[in-house]
């Protein structure tokens, strides 16, 4: 009769031996698995898009773009462009607009900020040329980076183009807008010098 219990205490310890060291191992898997969620970096925010934030941009030689920060453009949860800002050689504030479905892209400069009235107009002028709007569309926006514009969190989006491959772009909120101009080119003319 005593060894019958003797041997249930046994089996009795031996599982409650084999509880406690499961979920001790449960609680060192789940810490394990938060410090190393805790150590990944965070998502790119430009993933969808030919260059992110501290890549170089370069058209020639002694045109290019150091994307400082970044505005991710999305249109019912998809994102549809990015515009990238930062300074370009020789010292000119550059903007970059890049697009998830397209290889084209709009290579410009900061021309005025809340310039343009309650709706982007279907022309505008740019020097020579009458640029006509190819695109309108209501996007949500979202800021990365540094040296950015500032900007309101819903916004219209105009893209123009004229002849010469001249293009506009109108980010219109209702406190903010901003008006750059410049070229339409692709993106695989472009050299692109990945930042760290």
């Amino acid at each position: 009769m005593s060894m019958i219990l003797f041997g249930c205490v046994a089996a009795s310890a031996a599982a409650v031996g084999w509880v406690s060291g499961r979920k001790a191992r449960e609680r060192h898997d789940q810490a394990l698995l938060a410090r190393t969620a805790s150590a990944q970096p965070p998502p790119n925010p430009f993933a969808a898009f030919p260059c992110g934030l501290k890549d170089v941009m370069a058209r020639t030689k002694d045109d290019e773009l150091l994307i400082s920060g970044g505005l991710r453009l999305s249109e019912g949860g998809v994102p549809v462009a990015a515009v990238f800002f930062g300074v370009g050689a020789p010292g000119v504030k550059r903007v970059l607009a890049v697009f998830s479905d397209r290889s084209d892209a709009l290579w410009l400069t900061i021309e005025a900020s809340d310039a343009v009235g309650s709706e982007p107009p279907s022309t505008l002028s740019a020097g020579e040329h009458l640029l006509e709007r190819s695109r309108r569309i209501p996007v949500l926006v979202e800021r990365f980076g540094v040296e950015l514009p500032e900007v309101d969190r819903e916004m219209i989006l105009a893209e123009y183009r004229g002849g010469a491959g001249q293009s506009a772009l109108v980010l219109k909120g209702s406190r903010r807008s901003l008006l750059a101009v410049g070229d339409t080119i692709a993106v695989s003319s472009l050299d692109r010098y990945p930042g760290s």
